[in-house]
């Protein structure tokens, strides 16, 4: 399964190289986690995880998973399992 890169988001996001997460890394979908979306190591994580998930691999997939986690995104959905949750249930990829 390919795991997409920084370069590959759309959006604006902060980078705080003290928190260099392995993007490549899966995930486990807990809502103890929370995902803040304004963090690039995060969300790519986030999106690779459940595109691996999930089984997906297309770019415009990976975008729509971006534009759906940044602008519609309801904010009491910010567990890891909320969100995928969410994603399940709204989107059809």
């Amino acid at each position: 399964m390919r795991n997409f890169e920084k370069s590959d988001l759309k959006y604006s996001y902060k980078w705080d190289v003290s928190k260099n997460v392995d993007c490549t890394k899966k995930i486990r979908f807990y809502d103890t986690y929370i995902l803040d979306t304004d963090d690039g190591y995060e969300v790519l994580q986030f999106i690779n995880s459940y595109m691996n998930l999930k089984n997906y691999s297309m770019i415009s997939t990976f975008h729509k998973i971006e534009k759906a986690i940044k602008e519609d995104l309801p904010n009491e959905k910010n567990g890891h399992n909320k969100i995928k949750r969410w994603l399940n249930e709204n989107y059809f990829f």
